[in-house]
């Protein structure tokens, strides 16, 4: 094999790795963003729930 197909042979590997972190790098980023919008929509799920509480607690006590 000559020092060109090896040259170029490391050079495809190195490629190779590289999108293979580049991906992962993705899925993690995607993995964060869900689970950072999971977490809004329970944050919203808690305020309306305070919310309500609160309403409830006027109604019962008087205003």
């Amino acid at each position: 094999m000559s020092k060109f197909d090896e040259a170029k042979e490391k050079a495809q590997g190195l490629m190779g790795q590289a999108k293979d972190k580049f991906g992962k790098q993705q899925n993690e980023q995607q993995d964060d963003q869900q689970q950072a919008e999971g977490s809004s929509g329970q944050v919203d799920e808690l305020r309306d729930k305070a919310s309500d509480a609160m309403r409830n607690a006027k109604d019962r006590f008087g205003k």
